[in-house]
């Protein structure tokens, strides 16, 4: 069966970012930047051997940064929560599909993935909690702190 690995989603990622965005996330290092006042969780489910969640967890900021990089400054009039939440879907489908192409090449099953999703996190709380958890991967893109997680299940 096909192998979804943190390696995969992280090696995905940078390719992606790179490539779309001339950004080039590096390991984050030393303390982990205070909670940000808004952020967003991008989340999208493969459907393999098994159904996996890919996470990717931002601050507004660098939502703002990789929309600006991907589609230019906000014009006046433009909505920059859906230009930088579409930015961070857009980034996710291409890493989705990255993934999911070398899985294909070990395996014969069919997979697929989800629309990805994108939820708003406002509560410092609750970032601090999402960045704490085990297993996660953190980078540095350009400064901001994106945070990494593949869970297996919904």
């Amino acid at each position: 069966m096909p192998e979804l690995d943190t390696d995969l989603l992280t090696e995905s990622l940078v390719e992606a970012l790179e490539t779309m965005a001339f950004i080039s996330p590096m390991p984050w290092e030393g303390d982990l930047p205070p909670a940000p006042s808004n952020g967003y969780v991008v989340s999208i489910r493969h459907h393999t051997d098994q159904t996996r969640t890919c996470r990717l967890i931002a601050p507004g900021e660098f939502a703002d940064h990789l929309a600006n990089n991907l589609l230019g400054e906000l014009e006046p009039g433009q909505d920059a929560f859906v230009r930088a939440s579409d930015a961070l879907k857009e980034l996710m489908n291409v890493v989705s599909g990255a993934m999911l192409r070398a899985a294909e090449a070990q395996s014969s099953a069919v997979l697929a993935i989800d629309l990805p999703q994108v939820e708003q996190v406002d509560d410092a709380s609750k970032w601090d909690a999402i960045i704490a958890k085990q297993g996660v991967i953190q980078l540095d893109a350009d400064g901001f702190l994106l945070v990494l997680s593949l869970s297996t299940g919904v």
